[in-house]
């Protein structure tokens, strides 16, 4: 099963309305500020527990059963969050995507922004290092969790409506992904 990069994409958004569902469990809200900055949201919630999202999507030990086979992660100030997409890989090498982790409030929320781009990546690097990508998880209930994902820092012209775009099929396709995990279980990555 190919995997889309979303740490790679994660700091990129789209703007498309002010409150869609783009995915049958996924919720779009994103918005433009009065300045104009654009803002990617993306909703969805998932029935476990606070700890467990957490777990599944901020430590590399939860990432790895559904996101990258290959994955590394630092969740702490100034923290690194690497991964490939290719199970042949290894940490370290060139062709990784590397996120730098900014901020992080344990079972709260990390903010991060992408510090290397993969081989080949189809956009100009130097925009997709002004994004930022902020994870917020959020108790709804008795072993619910909503997960909201942010993208900010987004510019305008031409090249950044492509990878505004992008960001919003890339990152609904990962939150999908990892509702299916938490419903599902592990991905294999040896099928």
């Amino acid at each position: 099963m190919k995997r889309v990069p979303l740490s790679g994409l994660m700091s990129f958004a789209l703007f498309v309305g002010s409150s869609t569902v783009i995915a049958q469990e996924v919720e779009d809200k994103s918005f433009v500020t009065e300045s104009g900055e654009r803002i990617l949201r993306l909703e969805i919630i998932v029935d476990c527990s606070l700890e467990d999202a957490w777990e599944l999507f901020a430590t590399a030990e939860g990432l790895s059963t559904w996101m990258a086979p290959v994955i590394q992660v630092e969740m702490r100030n100034g923290g690194r969050w690497e991964a490939s997409y290719d199970k042949t890989k290894k940490i370290g090498d060139s062709g990784n995507i590397i996120n730098e982790v900014l901020c992080v409030v344990p079972l709260e929320m990390y903010v991060m922004r992408v510090a290397q781009v993969p081989d080949n990546f189809p956009f100009d690097p130097e925009l997709v290092y002004q994004a930022r990508s902020i994870v917020q998880f959020e108790s709804v209930g008795e072993d619910r969790v909503k997960l909201t994902f942010t993208g900010t820092g987004y510019g305008e012209g031409s090249d950044w409506d492509r990878i505004y775009r992008v960001s919003v099929s890339a990152n609904c396709y990962t939150l999908k992904e990892f509702g299916k995990r938490v419903k599902n279980g592990p991905v294999n990555w040896d099928e």
